[in-house]
């Protein structure tokens, strides 16, 4: 099994590194801003990367990046962190294993970006992070894994909040990780689109 990661930061360089540890064939497919950008002690994400010996892509548009949907073959999956673009139905469907986002936050209730600051103005202590697979709508499709959990007191900020996200993350991608090393698709349950709030 072949898995795709897309995106940058933190943690989708956790996911990668946990796959090289585990000796799973991946390749990080990076968009050129994310390669350039701080990061660590080696000046850049890509010179990061270079460092920890983890393989990468720069691609500019998976979606029409016929290089990389060549290494699309049976028995792959995807995982997106963070990344570019927006994923169009016919490259999800190059995923027979699935084509996954990680969402820092809780779903239905929020979906799209910002959600830290959303927490913020509407004085919420309700977070939590989602696993789901890709679909045509942004933040819609069935999800494999979630978590919630209560913000402490002290958590106030969104750099603190991220922080205290990223914890469970992590924990939750290397979950996930190990279920796919099995070969099938993890089990999915569509979000409830009554609890999905409106902003």
């Amino acid at each position: 099994m072949r898995y795709f990661l897309f995106g940058a930061g933190d943690l989708i360089l956790h996911a990668a590194e946990w796959l090289k540890r585990n000796k799973r064939q991946t390749i990080l497919i990076c968009a050129d801003r994310h390669l350039r950008e701080p990061f660590g002690a080696h000046g850049s994400f890509a010179n990061h990367l270079d460092a920890q010996g983890i393989e990468y892509r720069l691609s500019t548009d998976p979606n029409t990046d016929d290089d990389l949907r060549s290494l699309i073959a049976p028995g792959c999956c995807g995982m997106s962190i963070g990344a570019a673009w927006i994923f169009k139905q016919p490259f999800i469907d190059l995923f027979d294993l699935g084509l996954y986002n990680l969402h820092y936050a809780r779903l239905p209730h929020d979906r799209g970006g910002g959600g830290f600051s959303w927490k913020i103005m509407r004085g919420e202590r309700r977070g939590g992070c989602a696993i789901h697979r890709i679909s045509s709508k942004a933040d819609a499709g069935p999800i494999v894994k979630y978590c919630e959990f209560t913000y402490p007191a002290a958590t106030r900020i969104t750099a603190e909040m991220a922080a205290f996200n990223a914890i469970r993350a992590k924990a939750m991608i290397e979950d996930f990780l190990d279920e796919l090393a099995g070969g099938s698709a993890p089990q999915a349950n569509a979000q409830p689109a009554e609890m999905a709030a409106k902003r």
